[in-house]
């Protein structure tokens, strides 16, 4: 093998390196600089109980959001006692009827969320199905930007689970209720918190990230093809 050889396999594998080095940090910096904050809410220390009949405590707690967007990720914590697992009863809501996301339990002991996915159609997942009545449960659920679904519940994960199609509203959340508010909770919500982040898409910045993405795509998998088909016989 000569020196001139040797030289060309060294840029190559530089070449190939740094095409990895540029896809990694193209992706760190999309993640940072893709999106703008349009808005940042928190709403603490919400509470709920319909056994407190003619108190605040009994009234469903509802907040407005008027800014739209797809892009949006959102955390929400509390703890919840339940009495009854009847006429599909909702914890919260984030949209009316099936726009948002949605908690809810059914007979004979089963706790599930409910999200909207794209084009409209709501996708449930079942989180429990031994919930005990009288028993507090901590609960957080957290949506992220890149649409990774947490759901943690007495300690323990419970979903875990990364779905590309979800685009859910927050226009009209509802504590204590859910299904524009048509199914109240029984039962009792204490120290309930949602958090959530409303992002604007830089669309220019996008496609120019995408497009030097692709290009180091191509040397990432012509390089390697390349150093292989120039140097098979040596």
């Amino acid at each position: 093998m000569n020196t001139s050889n040797s030289l060309k396999k060294i840029i190559y594998l530089i070449v190939f390196v740094a095409s990895i080095v540029v896809l990694f940090t193209l992706d760190h910096f999309m993640k940072k600089y893709e999106y703008h904050i349009l808005k940042k809410v928190d709403y603490n220390n919400l509470n709920y109980s319909n056994q407190e009949s003619g108190s605040d405590l009994a009234k469903v707690k509802t907040f407005i959001e008027s800014e739209k967007t797809r892009h949006k990720q959102v955390n929400i914590r509390f703890m919840m006692k339940t009495n009854s697992f009847k006429n599909w009863t909702n914890v919260f809501q984030t949209a009316p009827l099936n726009a948002g996301i949605r908690m809810e339990l059914s007979e004979p002991a089963t706790l599930a969320i409910i999200i909207r996915m794209k084009h409209g159609s709501p996708r449930g997942y079942d989180l429990l199905r031994d919930l005990q009545q009288q028993k507090w449960y901590p609960v957080e659920i957290d949506i992220d930007l890149n649409k990774h679904v947490t759901v943690m519940i007495d300690g323990e994960k419970v979903l875990d689970v990364i779905e590309p199609d979800i685009d859910y509203d927050i226009s009209e959340i509802a504590v204590g209720s859910g299904f524009s508010k048509m199914r109240n909770f029984d039962g009792s919500l204490a120290e309930f918190q949602i958090h959530y982040i409303l992002y604007k898409r830089n669309q220019f910045l996008a496609i120019l990230i995408d497009l030097s993405k692709i290009l180091a795509f191509i040397i990432v998998f012509m390089v390697p093809y390349h150093f292989l088909n120039r140097y098979a016989s040596d």
